[in-house]
């Protein structure tokens, strides 16, 4: 089963950073007004088990 969930954020296409790590699949990032934001994530299970570190976001949305 998964153990975490590990979020990258990239800030107006500026580089991914790791941000969260956590064990339910949802939570909430306040962007800025104006400001462009993509997010990866990437399970890791119990075993530790897990793929490389993202290098491209999954989706991204822009704060009016």
């Amino acid at each position: 089963g998964i153990g975490n969930y590990q979020v990258w954020v990239r800030v107006d296409g500026g580089p991914l950073k790791p941000w969260a790590s956590l064990r339910e699949p949802s939570i909430t990032y306040t962007g800025q007004s104006g400001h462009t934001y993509g997010f990866a994530v990437r399970a890791v299970d119990k075993a530790g088990n897990y793929i490389p570190e993202p290098t491209a976001v999954q989706t991204s949305t822009y704060v009016p």
